[in-house]
């Protein structure tokens, strides 16, 4: 028989990681980063929901279980390199529910990396996207550097800008006129699926941008920004913290 469910919840964790090492298990206010998006999935308010671990590492699944009841096997290990692609984990989660007759309407992907959240946040981004025509929608915060000013070196030592506007030369105009520029964040993601069992791409063609606050789109990829995320959950602030099962 089959089931349609409203929204799958992937947390990708495979255990491979150049910066920080073992960076999704490592601790934050005494609980593994990754504990704080279980928790995250745990508390969006939506009933009809399934929670899947993505990872290749049976370490991470015995520290994940601590929090929640993950009864998912491993990511085979050709889709868990450092090349390796989002739409690789995100279709072979949904070859594994459709092996069982399940299918899902939206993905959440809740990234480890990026572990302060507030609840309401979390919330209401979901629900802007559910009265969207968008495909996908993706978190993004400011950046203060602008790639309009950015290029590329080829081995002739000859530049190419990154970007493209109108004007030929706009990479010399002041940087105040140029358009403003967001970086996106793994903090929220989500990706219509419609019930279908294998998508093309991972994002689509329209891509829903919602602007988060600078403490939650911090990222943590070096022990700095351990450091930081630490000084932000001593303020609260209604963030989400982690509890064991």
């Amino acid at each position: 028989m089959q089931k349609f469910v409203d929204l799958l919840i992937i947390i990708p964790a495979r255990k491979g990681s150049k910066g920080l090492i073992n960076k999704n298990i490592k601790l934050l206010k005494k609980h593994p980063l990754i504990s704080y998006s279980i928790e995250a999935a745990k508390r969006i308010k939506v009933i009809n929901k399934i929670i899947h671990l993505s990872t290749d590492s049976i370490k991470i699944l015995k520290i994940s279980k601590k929090y929640y009841d993950f009864d998912n096997i491993l990511r085979p290990k050709n889709i868990s390199k450092n090349n390796s692609i989002d739409l690789d984990f995100l279709n072979h989660t949904l070859k594994l529910y459709n092996k069982k007759k399940i299918y899902f309407k939206n993905c959440l992907i809740l990234r480890p990396t990026n572990p302060i959240r507030r609840i309401d946040t979390l919330n209401k981004v979901y629900n802007k996207f559910l009265i969207s025509n968008a495909d996908s929608l993706k978190s993004i915060y400011k950046t203060e550097k602008t790639p309009f000013k950015m290029w590329t070196l080829n081995k002739e030592q000859l530049l190419k800008n990154v970007c493209k506007l109108n004007n030929d030369e706009f990479f010399n105009y002041p940087r105040q006129i140029l358009p403003l520029v967001f970086y996106q964040t793994g903090t929220i993601e989500i990706i219509k699926i419609n019930f279908k069992k294998k998508l093309k791409n991972f994002s689509g063609n329209k891509i829903m941008g919602t602007i988060l606050s600078k403490e939650e789109s911090i990222d943590i990829d070096k022990s700095q920004d351990l450091l930081d995320a630490d000084k932000i959950l001593k303020n609260k602030k209604n963030y989400i913290f982690p509890k064991h099962k």
